[in-house]
């Protein structure tokens, strides 16, 4: 499952409460409802341009995370000779290579919490 194939629930219609099989289907709906807002919460995606003759950049995320124990997927556009991660804070990170990027490049990211 991709990360654009996960949605948030969408909200229940009135119901009466005071059944009690009508309230435990409410309430589990309501953990899962919850549930898959906490993902969406702790996974990003976003990418960011690369300049000409670079070896790092700092990455600013769009949304903090909630600590600073996340994992980075990186694809960059270019013959990197290999990356890692460096500084990383609940903002953001800086991403590191070996070999100075060739023109204007890319890259993009996945960020899980």
């Amino acid at each position: 499952m991709a990360i654009q194939d996960i949605r948030r629930s969408e909200p229940l219609p009135s119901v009466r409460l005071n059944d009690p099989v009508t309230l435990e289907i409410y309430n589990s709906y309501m953990e899962l409802s919850s549930q898959t807002n906490d993902i969406h919460n702790r996974i990003q995606q976003f990418g960011a341009a690369i300049g000409n003759g670079l070896t790092t950049i700092s990455v600013v995320m769009a949304h903090p995370t909630f600590t600073t124990n996340y994992c980075v997927a990186v694809e960059l556009s270019f013959d990197n000779g290999g990356w890692w991660i460096t500084n990383k804070t609940k903002f953001g990170f800086d991403l590191n290579w070996v070999t100075a990027s060739v023109g204007d490049q890319t890259a993009r990211f996945i960020v899980v919490e």
